[in-house]
Formats: structure tokens, sequence, C-alpha cells
């Protein structure tokens, strides 16, 4: 084989190994979206703050981003499953 020949190959190779990555890492994307399911949660700020209840599909990521705003730490209480009409059901129960 000459030099042309390996290098066409080798750039076969690279761009069916680049195919290949992008097939998975799309698989992996469905994936995800396919295993977050909504869930309710119940947040607290501090030790005695106030408690949130709000839904998410990804909880950590939304757990992450309310500590961001918070100079207390958010205390996660509790989860379920169930999404907004569980939620706005919860809200509503007088304690």
């Amino acid at each position: 084989m000459n030099d042309q020949a390996i290098i066409a190959q080798s750039r076969r190779t690279q761009r069916a190994q680049e195919r290949a990555q992008i097939k998975a890492q799309r698989e992996d994307r469905a994936f995800a979206k396919r295993c977050l399911k909504p869930v309710i949660y119940f947040l607290q700020s501090g030790v005695a703050g106030p408690i949130k209840i709000g839904y998410a599909t990804n909880l950590s990521s939304r757990i992450s981003g309310i500590q961001t705003g918070s100079h207390r730490t958010i205390h996660l209480l509790g989860s379920a499953d169930g999404g907004k009409e569980v939620e706005r059901a919860q809200e509503n129960i007088d304690v």
C-alpha cells in the first residue's frame, strides 16, 4: 500500500469512529430522556426555613439551581413520583 492509500484508509477509519461516537451520544441522550420521570419534591431552606413544594424531571439539577440562589443550605425533605398535577394538589393541602 502506498502512502496515499494509507492516509485514505486512516481517514475512513476516523470518520467511521466519529459516526459511531455520534450515534452512541444520541442513544445516550434518548435513554436519559426516557429515564427522567417527573417527581414532586419538598425542600427546606435552612433548619427552620420555609418549605418549597415543586416538581422536576431532574431533581439533582433542580436542587443545584435552587441552592445557587440561596445563602442557606437547601435540604431535601422528601420526594415522590408525580408531576405538576400532584404538586398542585400537595400545595393546596392545609397543614
